[in-house]
C-alpha cells in the first residue's frame, strides 16, 4: 500500500472530531484511548488472518473485538467503518492480480461473521460482568437509559434519527464536519464518471467490484450505525 493517501488516511481518520474529542474525554481518557487502540488492532488483525490464513491471528483478533466492544459499546461503529475502509483500500490495491470476484464477497462476508463472533463474545462477558457485580444480568440504568427503542414511541424516535441524520449531513455539532457530506458528494461524482467513462470506453468493472461498492456504503453509513442503534442522537 504505497500510495501517498494510504499513509495520509490514518492521521485523517484519527484527527477527526468525533475521535479528538473522545481522547480528550477526561473522566475516562485513558480508558477510551486503550479501547480504540485494541480495536483498531482488531481491525488490523481480522484482515491479517483472513489475507494471511492465520488462526492464531483470528484468535486474537476476536478477543481484543470482544474486549473493546464490551469496554464501549460504541466501538462497534468504529470497527465496522475502519474494516470497511481496509476493504476499500485492499481492493484498490489488489484489484488488478487474478483475484475472482467470489475472492471478495468470501472476504466480506467472513468479515460479517467474525463481527458477529465478536459481538456476542462481547454481549456475553457484559452479562457475566454485570451477574458478578450486580447479581442480575440486566443492564444498568446508565446504559439502558441511553437506548431510546421501547422506551418512548417509535414515532419519537423516528423524528429524532431523522434530525440527527440532517445534522451529521450537515455537519452541526462537536461531532461532525461538512467534510463528510463533501466526500460523499465527490465520491459519488467520481464514481458516477468514472463508470460512464469505462462504459464509454468498453472497459470491464474489475472483479469483485460489487462487493467495493457495498463497502463504500457501508463506511459511509457508520456515522449512522449508533444513532440507529440508540433510537436516536448520540449524547454529546
Amino acid at each position: 500500500l504505497k500510495k501517498p493517501f494510504v499513509r495520509a488516511f490514518p492521521f485523517l481518520f484519527l484527527t477527526h472530531p468525533a475521535l479528538t474529542e473522545q481522547l480528550h474525554f477526561l473522566l475516562q481518557s485513558m480508558e477510551i484511548a486503550w479501547a480504540m487502540l485494541i480495536c483498531l488492532a482488531a481491525c488490523l488483525l481480522t484482515f491479517a488472518a483472513l489475507w494471511n490464513r492465520r488462526p492464531v491471528c483470528l484468535a486474537a483478533a476476536v478477543i481484543l473485538m470482544a474486549w473493546s466492544f464490551s469496554s464501549y459499546q460504541s466501538l462497534m461503529a468504529l470497527y465496522i467503518a475502519v474494516c470497511a475502509g481496509m476493504f476499500l483500500l485492499y481492493f484498490d490495491r489488489y484489484k488488478g492480480e487474478e483475484r475472482k470476484t467470489g475472492f471478495w464477497w468470501r472476504l466480506g462476508i467472513l468479515h460479517v461473521l467474525i463481527f458477529a463472533v465478536g459481538f456476542l463474545l462481547s454481549r456475553a462477558a457484559a452479562m457475566v460482568g454485570l451477574y458478578v457485580s450486580t447479581g442480575s444480568v440486566e443492564s444498568t440504568a446508565y446504559v439502558a437509559g441511553m437506548v431510546k427503542w421501547g422506551s418512548q414511541p417509535v414515532s419519537q424516535c423516528l423524528r429524532e434519527l431523522f434530525h440527527y441524520g440532517k445534522q451529521i449531513l450537515l455537519g452541526q455539532g462537536v461531532h461532525y464536519t461538512l467534510a463528510y457530506l463533501t466526500a460523499a458528494v465527490g465520491t459519488i461524482l467520481i464514481l458516477g464518471i468514472s463508470l460512464l467513462s469505462g462504459k464509454k470506453a468498453g472497459r470491464k468493472a474489475p472483479p469483485g467490484f460489487s462487493a467495493y461498492l457495498i463497502a463504500g456504503v457501508i463506511l459511509y453509513l457508520s456515522p449512522f450505525l449508533l444513532p440507529l442503534y440508540l433510537g436516536g442522537a448520540d449524547q454529546v
